[in-house]
């Protein structure tokens, strides 16, 4: 059997002064030629990223920084791997949900230290501030996203958002909905009348389509004689037309209202 150098081995167990096993730790040389260690709760969660870690050496991948924090990290993804390659409201997006919402709670926590826990704690806490399932959904695909990248990237062994989904409202403290109530939408429309926008707003009144999609109309989208408004395009916020997103599976298409 091939001896494996010094430091090389299998992982081994950290214990607490009470002799009791805490997290297990596993030694790699990177490709760097120097020693490195990687550490999980599990000895199982351990061997997976030792063995990551081994793969990535083998392809001279360099181990990430252990000092890389969370805020360190999500800064250079927004930057390198979302502006520029997608939209503007995508970048808006991801940004608002990790400058507001993902580093004042774990900006400051080791990328490589970032576990289930802290992302439950993260979500129970944006539920007791009053913010929907809807915001809790974006932040967990946000959060999603940018470890799946660190983990392509070689920067951590595992996806630690795998198995964790937000908190959602406790039954009965539903927010109410901000939908306008006949009275409202009369309001509106008396005090929008002789606007220039008051086609914009009766329109949005009868369909519900989007901003952007409202604002990218032109005069061709609509048929009068067949009472039908076609949606082909949307106004992206840096000034940009986009397709209009899918609609989703078994849900009233978007593309074209009737009268």
């Amino acid at each position: 059997m091939t001896k494996r150098a010094n430091g090389d081995g299998d992982v081994c167990p950290r214990k607490n002064k009470d002799g009791q096993i805490t997290s297990y730790r596993g030694a790699y040389f990177g490709a760097d030629g120097r020693r490195h260690y990687v550490s999980g709760k599990t000895k199982t969660e351990a061997r997976n990223a030792l063995a990551t870690a081994r793969t990535n050496a083998a392809g001279g991948i360099p181990p990430s920084p252990a000092n890389l924090t969370a805020e360190k990290y999500l800064s250079m993804w927004l930057t390198d791997s979302i502006e520029g390659r997608f939209s503007r409201a995508t970048y808006d997006a991801a940004k608002r949900d990790i400058h507001f919402h993902i580093v004042p709670v774990l900006g400051r926590r080791k990328l490589k230290k970032l576990s289930r826990d802290d992302f439950r704690a993260l979500y129970r806490i944006k539920r007791d501030e009053g913010h929907s399932n809807r915001t809790l959904e974006y932040i967990h695909t946000t959060l999603r996203w940018a470890l799946k990248d660190a983990k392509s990237d070689g920067k951590i062994a595992h996806n630690p958002t795998d198995g964790v989904k937000p908190y959602k409202t406790l039954e009965g403290a539903a927010k109410e909905s901000k939908a306008l109530n006949p009275k409202q939408v009369a309001t509106l429309l008396s005090k929008a009348s002789g606007s220039r926008y008051v086609a914009l707003y009766i329109v949005a009144l009868h369909t519900g389509l989007r901003r952007g999609e409202i604002l990218a109309l032109r005069w061709d989208d609509l048929n009068l004689d067949a009472g039908t408004l076609s949606v082909k395009r949307s106004l992206d916020v840096d000034g940009t037309f986009k397709a209009p997103k899918t609609p989703r599976p078994g849900a009233r298409s978007n593309s074209q209202w009737a009268r």
